[in-house]
């Protein structure tokens, strides 16, 4: 069984600044369980997600650039369709968090949900700001591990994510499935960083 735990797998350029190191560092402080790894290469990259498979984390946190048809490891292009060829089996009743520009979009999101069978996809739709990225996620991480203890509900974790997403300003997408067998379509929740009502769609997918 899946255990409360955040593993993170990171690659970035040498010169920007390490989002998923500074997590672990805060996650280390707040004794939340966690790894840290960062990716050299695309092969060390795969390794690193069979790796998150024997882990039984609940979490997988991939702090990385990317757009809306893939992302990008050490400055090499992995398509949505590669990726979640990589994930599929390794994420079945277990998270996805993506802190990445325009990572979390309609396409990943369906294959990630109805091909790998995870309860969600949750990251943002827009270009990432790394200050905002640095205080948003530690931040979300140790709300959730406070719901975590107990049966945690779809309602749970939206109104934790509108919290930390208010607070700083930070728009959010959380994708999950819509029906129990995970096939046909998804929910896909826009949070702002505002104090408005968040958006609900229900996205169909082709099968």
């Amino acid at each position: 069984m899946a255990k409360f735990g955040v593993y993170i797998i990171e690659s970035l350029r040498s010169e920007e600044f390490a989002d998923g190191e500074n997590l672990a560092s805060i996650l280390k402080l707040a004794n939340i369980e966690h790894q840290y790894h960062w990716a050299d290469s695309v092969s060390h990259f795969f390794e690193l997600i069979a790796d998150f498979k024997i882990s039984r984390f609940k979490y997988l946190h991939i702090s990385c650039h990317a757009d809306e048809e893939g992302i990008q490891i050490n400055g090499n292009d992995i398509s949505n369709s590669e990726f979640s060829e990589a994930l599929n089996g390794t994420l079945r009743n277990r998270r996805l968090f993506m802190s990445a520009c325009r990572a979390a979009n309609d396409d990943l999101a369906a294959r990630v949900i109805t091909v790998c069978g995870a309860y969600s996809l949750i990251g943002t739709g827009i270009d990432l700001r790394f200050v905002t990225s640095a205080v948003f996620w530690p931040a979300f991480y140790h709300v959730m591990k406070e719901i975590d203890a107990g049966a945690m509900s779809r309602a749970d974790l939206k109104a934790k994510l509108k919290q930390c997403a208010v607070l700083f300003g930070f728009p959010i997408r959380y994708y999950s499935y819509l029906k129990a067998d995970r096939k046909g379509s998804i929910r896909k929740l826009e949070i702002t960083g505002f104090e408005d009502s968040p958006r609900t769609t229900t996205i169909n997918i082709k099968t």
